[in-house]
């Protein structure tokens, strides 16, 4: 058996974030906490009463918490968690948080030709690839997934299939959490989960810079966030060693192998955070060209994909957001 050594290189945002403010009344609220064993940061601008704007902001931040009980696979108290131990062909009935996800996996691989897929979490503990059997690697393919969608129950045709909802969760996250502030009062609001940023603009006139692909802090462009939401999937930002080589955290769920390291970032802008964060994950597994081709057939996708050559000079191969 060979032995498997993952290291997390953690890298400081992809996106750094600053904004213009405009000359108005309001408040400014800054914080960040840990969700998911990640950074969740906020901004907010409200003309709201201070003690009013922190009870508002205590309610949301329990958010991520309580969604990390439904729809985090890593948590083995987690209603997926419970789900992945599911034997074969046995119904569950799921919550609707969960059973909205699995459905939007489904729809993300069917729009994706495949390179996203929901299954693959049989095989991110990154033995069950390289191991010599291919029983895991069997264990994959939302087909092998069975919706009843007036029950809201799943079937498993398979036990091994292992759910991994990484690329849309915390997305739905934001979106949740986007909602509460809106629906309290607030509408000028920045969220970043993890290198998912979404913001809420009234008043404020939000703008995120975009890094080179590398591990400098170098700003590659800026581009205006109002109302919007943005993903940046890196191929460089998490490294895992096998032996002497070294991969890419991006699983190609095609061809069941991690992909190479190269230092290529792909942003996708849109007005759902759900999407942005599926579109980029879905894009980074596609080999470099299919990706740029899906790009250029694709209307109704912003994005910015950028490569870093062996001259340390950065390439911009897709911008299509104005």
């Amino acid at each position: 058996m060979q032995e498997f050594n993952t290291l997390l290189r953690q890298i400081s945002l992809i996106l750094i974030l600053f904004l213009i403010p405009n000359i108005s009344l309001s408040k400014e609220f800054r914080g960040s906490f840990i969700a998911w064993g990640t950074n969740l940061d906020f901004i907010v601008h409200s003309e709201l009463e201070r003690d009013e704007v922190n009870s508002i902001i205590y309610k949301v931040q329990k958010i991520p918490n309580s969604m990390e009980l439904v729809l985090n696979s890593k948590n083995p108290n987690s209603e997926l968690s419970r789900l992945n131990d599911l034997i074969s062909n046995k119904n569950m009935e799921l919550s609707e948080d969960l059973f909205f996800l699995i459905e939007e996996g489904v729809y993300y691989n069917e729009i994706s030709d495949g390179y996203f897929d929901i299954t693959v979490g049989s095989l991110n503990n990154h033995k069950s690839i390289y191991n010599e059997s291919k029983n895991q690697q069997e264990c994959m393919g939302v087909k092998n997934l069975v919706l009843d969608y007036e029950l809201r129950t799943i079937i498993k045709k398979k036990k091994c299939i292992k759910i991994d909802l990484d690329g849309l969760a915390e997305g739905y996250v934001i979106r949740l959490m986007l909602k509460a502030f809106k629906e309290s009062g607030i509408d000028d609001v920045l969220l970043n989960f993890g290198g998912n940023v979404s913001t809420l603009s009234n008043k404020s006139n939000w703008k995120v810079s975009i890094k080179n692909p590398d591990f400098n802090n170098e700003i590659n462009s800026t581009v205006n966030l109002n109302n919007l939401s943005i993903s940046t999937s890196s191929q460089y930002s998490k490294i895992i060693k096998i032996k002497s080589d070294s991969f890419s955290h991006i699983l190609n769920p095609k061809q069941k192998v991690f992909k190479s390291k190269k230092n290529i970032s792909i942003s996708v802008i849109s007005n759902d955070p759900i999407y942005s964060d599926a579109m980029s994950t879905s894009l980074q597994a596609m080999p470099l060209e299919k990706a740029l081709e899906f790009l250029k057939e694709a209307k109704d996708i912003k994005a910015i994909v950028l490569k870093r050559t062996k001259n340390r000079e950065t390439k911009t191969l897709f911008n299509n957001f104005q």
